[in-house]
């Protein structure tokens, strides 16, 4: 599977896929999850972080504590060629 300008070549969308960061709408770059399952770029989240305390996607409170690397995703990710 190829990635070009958030697209999967077989024509599905990235987002569909959930490989686009909730914040900057790119493929995810080390995603991070919330407890709620929204999925960030490790950058995104930490910058967004640092002026909020509270999810981008559901306004729920948020710490870097609280976040973890998904794994899966980034293993999957990492099969890919962008």
């Amino acid at each position: 599977m190829l990635l070009q300008a958030g697209v999967v070549t077989l024509g599905v969308p990235c987002r569909m896929l959930r490989l686009e960061c909730a914040i900057c709408m790119n493929v995810l770059s080390e995603p991070r999850s919330c407890r709620e399952g929204h999925t960030f770029c490790k950058g995104c989240i930490h910058k967004w972080l640092g002026r909020s305390k509270n999810c981008p996607c559901d306004r729920q409170k948020l710490s870097k504590d609280t976040l973890s690397r998904n794994l899966p995703l980034k293993s999957m990710m990492s099969n890919l060629k962008v």
